[in-house]
């Protein structure tokens, strides 16, 4: 974990430095690369060291599959709708927040168990969070067993992070940012194969999710309304409203921090949000419209929905929505 501290100015100039570049040179990798895999170093670390005396850990597991693997190329390229905002927003809420990026693939499709697991480690400064995000392997392909090997980074959060917010008492987030199902269990096989670690069997899931609720607030973000229709409800049955559906991946940063800002007790309703959004991020009225109807259901599980508000820009009535995020 790196000891400097962060400057949005400096993270957005490399960020927009990057647009113009193809994909295949800012990801350059074509493996699995070493320092992301848990074989070699087992445990990740969040500590509280200066000048993060406060910090608190951050995974956002990203799907590098076919469908998704633009996503990790979009964080790194766009400024506001990107990493550099991502970091920016969480800074109300947070006081020192360190992110971790996971590469995520699928283990169980024989021809292509090459990285579907890539781990990084906690950084708080824009370059260093931009180096183990680049350094993801965008192994591509995917589909065909309807699922991803998502169930892998949260035994990592369970079991191999060593954070002092623990120690604490506070808890860390992760996010999972996929458009498949979940598999039901956290094979023995693919802990042995990928972490080196052998285990007595096979583990359900939603065992592994129970030993991450002390120490960790978790949420799955799907970015793509038609993918979801097949998946929302084997992810929903694991969160319930933690299960998250938005209309747009550009969405994803602006969700993370407004879900952390919730969580954390520190937006008072929607409508502070949807006024934090409008005069220190400058979103427009459609994309701000669009945010607050994606999180109406997990704000009112806090108690912090806020006023109802009229839909805008063709986004569906409360009523009509067919993802489960609005509340009937």
């Amino acid at each position: 974990m790196a000891k400097g501290n962060y400057n949005f100015q400096d993270h957005a100039r490399a960020t927009s430095d990057r647009a113009s570049r193809p994909r295949e040179e800012t990801f350059a990798g074509r493996d699995l690369d070493p320092m992301m895999d848990m074989r070699r170093k087992p445990i990740r670390e969040c500590l509280r060291v200066p000048p993060y005396e406060s910090a608190r850990p951050i995974m956002v597991s990203l799907d590098e599959t076919g469908s998704m693997g633009g996503i990790p190329h979009f964080l790194v390229t766009s400024t506001d709708h990107g990493l550099p905002g991502m970091v920016k927003g969480l800074y109300p809420f947070l006081t020192h927040p360190q992110l971790a990026f996971c590469g995520v693939g699928d283990s169980r499709q024989s021809h292509r168990e090459l990285a579907p697991l890539q781990v990084g480690h906690f950084e708080g400064e824009g370059h260093k969070m931009d180096e183990w995000l680049t350094k993801i392997y965008l192994e591509g392909a995917g589909g065909g067993n309807k699922g991803e090997s998502y169930e892998l980074p949260l035994y990592v959060a369970a079991r191999r992070v060593r954070a002092d917010a623990f120690r604490d008492g506070e808890k860390g987030y992760h996010f999972t940012i996929a458009d498949e199902a979940i598999f039901d269990d956290v094979r023995a096989l693919d802990v042995a194969t990928w972490m080196d670690e052998r285990i007595p069997g096979d583990i359900p899931t939603s065992d592994i999710l129970a030993q991450m609720a002390p120490n960790w607030h978790t949420f799955f973000i799907c970015p793509d309304p038609g993918r979801a229709e097949r998946v929302e409800r084997n992810w929903r049955r694991l969160l319930g409203d933690n299960a998250i559906i938005s209309p747009s991946h550009e969405d994803i940063s602006i969700l993370i921090c407004g879900l952390v800002g919730l969580t954390e007790g520190k937006l008072e309703d929607l409508d502070v949000f949807d006024r934090m959004m409008a005069q220190e991020f400058k979103r427009e009225a459609n994309e701000r419209a669009r945010v607050i109807a994606t999180l109406e259901a997990y704000a009112s599980t806090r108690g912090a929905a806020g006023v109802a508000r009229p839909s805008k820009s063709g986004e569906p009535k409360r009523r009509e929505r067919a993802s489960g995020n609005a509340r009937v």
